[in-house]
């Protein structure tokens, strides 16, 4: 919250004094002035931070350790691609550093400006990211050690009670308070599940209950461990992301009592953020500044203790160091001056692509869908975020299928790498299909091949580890790749092998799913199916399998807990995620179109028709929506089942009426009940008179 108060207020104040117009709407200039505006106050929060770390460090062990901490601050990669972005960490990180050197001053006497100073600026960190309350954990541990130097004879549970630390902790909380009233008032606001960037989601996101696309590169996350050597290297480098933990643990144990507090707030600070299930370097961002600092009390000690040969020895060792260091530093920094590669990428795009010609792209956060001219060429949505969402409803060979579908439209494709490439190959075993399909356009096996590419970690030139925070390079070089189809013949047989190759992997549904089906002994498929949920929970068509098996034997008590656990309202576990209500729909078209390619074209139909009784709300995209249903028809069409086909086309009307609906059930009914065809002409001259052929249909029909 305290980021956002920042801009609002200095959009505020400086509208009247620039003379800018309202910024509420959103125009390109106004757009624009609040980007600029939200990106001064975030360089400007990460450059006061060196001077922070400075006075840090001089605190602790005098000039020559501060000038060292703030050198190490001041050329991190980390901290210098956070200063480029609007996010909390870099005012986190100031407001940490501020309380620490108040509360270094408190451990070494007892000051009521002090006192209040501190509450403050733990406040302050508090109206940023909760998290910043552990550092009263920290001063209350500097309070109680103060006084027991001073009284030695004291009792531990008196000096808990010193009235240093209950006015730090009062104006903390009140500082907070004035922050984020609603935290008194309505301090339910903060858990109500108001959408993908609530403070409750967010909370479900970083433990992993709710999965996303964005965090499937840490489903095997090892706590605490992945995330210092996921960020940590990137953020300073190898070397000295070994060296702090050595600092840290000589602070630990061998430090000054005003050491033992930094590195006591270092293990706070890093021991919920390595619980998390996702990662990111910024996380461990706020974390170079105060190590950094106990770094240049370890380099200030050992210079002085040891004899002039070792000193100057220590001394080359140090410059090679922060020569490493500078590199990775200056590198990060020229490139902010350099191209984006998305811009790079559309501009290649518009040279070597012929207008009109349809070229396929991503959603998501380092998408190329906002760099393609759609007006110049037609874009072709992946749906990838549909095929995340109905993983768990449908067959692999279904999906491979909808993904064929849609990439047929697609002349070219225009993919950023760390946007969903890297994230499905690190999780094929739950996403066979979406790996399987970039794992083999990277091959050239998909029918595409790379005209070229832009960005990456060639571009930025930083040597970063074999395995990545997709953020590092995504948000400022993602690695872009365009590529041009070879053929249609060539596309069809990419997605022949694909299909061929996930569906036997072991990781797919389909053959267990077929055998069950076929099986004529109820008994010994309701034992395969439940082999089949253990061997692949994250698949949801073996519970309703099983479900329906139970309601023919009578078994309704149980029958009705299956269908409940299948249901995506319901779903719990390595599934919740599919509890996302925009995407219940189109679980249950893939489910039904997965069941009708099972040979089961009644349990089909009546997939369908639950839709409206078990998914939340009305669809968002009703003309998607219906895409994905008359696909169920099709299936159904090409296996001979043309009544169950005419109910769900039936059924699709009342998603959204159309045209193309209309007159495929005026076909299916001439030949039936005439005068239903004739209904279902009339009302499509109705939408569309001009439509000659429907028209003359018409015409024979009442002829007739």
């Amino acid at each position: 919250m305290l980021p956002a108060t920042l801009l609002r207020g200095s959009l505020f104040m400086a509208t009247p004094i620039l003379g800018w117009d309202d910024l509420t709407g959103t125009s390109p200039t106004n757009r624009r002035r609040v980007f600029v505006t939200a990106r001064v106050l975030a360089a400007t929060a990460s450059t006061l931070l060196i001077p922070m770390t400075w006075w840090l460090g001089v605190a602790l062990f005098g000039r020559t350790a501060g000038a060292l901490a703030a050198l190490v601050v001041a050329l991190s990669p980390g901290a210098i691609q956070q200063a480029h972005f609007f996010i909390v960490d870099g005012f986190l990180a100031l407001c940490s550093m501020a309380a620490l050197v108040a509360i270094l001053s408190l451990s070494r006497r007892s000051s009521s400006s002090l006192v209040v100073l501190s509450g403050v600026l733990i406040g302050l960190g508090m109206a940023v990211r909760l998290t910043a309350g552990l550092l009263g954990i920290v001063l209350a541990v500097a309070v109680v050690l103060r006084e027991r130097e001073a009284a030695p004879e004291s009792p531990w549970i008196r000096r808990l009670w010193h009235r240093d630390i209950w006015i730090a902790a009062a104006v903390a909380a009140t500082t907070l308070i004035a922050l984020e009233p609603f935290l008194l008032v309505r301090p339910q606001l903060m858990w109500t599940m108001t959408g993908p960037r609530s403070f409750a989601n967010a909370v479900l996101v970083g433990d992993g209950t709710i999965l996303r696309t964005w965090a499937l590169v840490d489903l095997e996350v090892i706590p605490l461990l992945s995330h210092w050597v996921g960020g940590m290297p990137l953020a300073v480098g190898w070397p000295l992301a070994i060296l702090f933990i050595v600092v840290w643990g000589w602070a630990l144990v061998r430090g000054t009592l005003q050491m033992r507090l930094v590195a006591l707030w270092c293990a706070l600070f890093f021991f919920p953020v390595g619980m998390l299930t996702t990662r990111a370097i910024r996380y461990v961002v706020p974390l170079v500044p105060p190590l950094a600092c106990l770094l240049g009390v370890a380099a200030a000690r050992l210079q002085e203790k040891l004899p002039r040969q070792g000193g100057w020895m220590a001394l080359v060792i140090g410059v090679l160091l922060m020569g490493e260091l500078g590199y990775r530093g200056t590198t990060m920094g020229r490139m902010y001056s350099q191209e984006d590669s998305r811009i790079q990428a559309a501009r290649e795009i518009a040279q070597r692509v012929p207008a009109g010609t349809p070229i396929g792209v991503e959603g998501s956060g380092y998408t190329m869908a906002h760099f393609v001219d759609h007006d110049r060429n037609p874009r072709v949505w992946f749906d990838v975020s549909r095929l995340f969402y109905a993983t768990p409803y449908s067959t692999c060979e279904d999906r491979a299928w909808h993904l064929h579908k849609t990439l047929t439209a697609a002349e070219y494709l225009a993919i950023a790498e760390e946007n969903r490439s890297i994230q499905f190959r690190a999780a094929a075993s739950r996403f066979p299909v979406v790996a399987g399909f970039y794992e083999m356009l990277q091959r050239g096996e998909m029918g595409y091949q790379p005209v070229a590419v832009f960005g990456g970690n060639e571009s930025v030139k930083v040597p970063v580890p074999g395995t990545t925070d997709p953020s590092f390079t995504g948000f400022d070089r993602p690695r872009v790749w365009v590529y041009q189809r070879e053929s249609t013949e060539a596309l069809n047989r990419g997605f022949e092998q694909l299909t061929n190759t996930v569906v036997h992997s072991g990781h797919c549904p389909d053959d267990a799913l077929r055998a069950a089906v076929r099986t004529e002994d109820l008994s010994d498929a309701l034992v395969a199916l439940e082999a089949l949920e253990k061997t692949i929970p994250f698949n949801k068509l073996a519970t309703r399998l099983r479900a329906e098996i139970l309601l023919t034997e009578g078994a309704m008590a149980e029958a009705e807990a299956l269908f409940g656990s299948y249901l995506p309202l319901n779903a719990t576990g390595e599934t919740r995620f599919v509890r996302h209500s925009a995407m219940h729909h189109y679980a249950t078209a893939f489910a039904a179109r997965s069941i009708a390619r099972l040979g089961l074209p009644d349990l089909a139909v009546q997939i369908v028709r639950e839709m409206h009784h078990y998914s939340q709300g009305t669809p968002e995209w009703p003309y998607a929506l219906v895409q994905e249903l008359n696909g169920v028809a099709d299936v159904l069409r090409d296996a001979g089942h043309t009544e169950q086909m005419a109910q769900v086309l039936a059924h699709n009307l009342r998603v959204e009426e159309s045209v193309q609906l209309l007159n495929l059930l005026a076909n299916y009914w001439l030949k039936r009940d005439p005068a239903r065809g004739v209904a279902f002409l009339k009302r499509s001259l109705e939408i569309d008179p001009g439509q000659t052929q429907a028209r003359e249909r018409l015409r024979t029909a009442t002829e007739d």
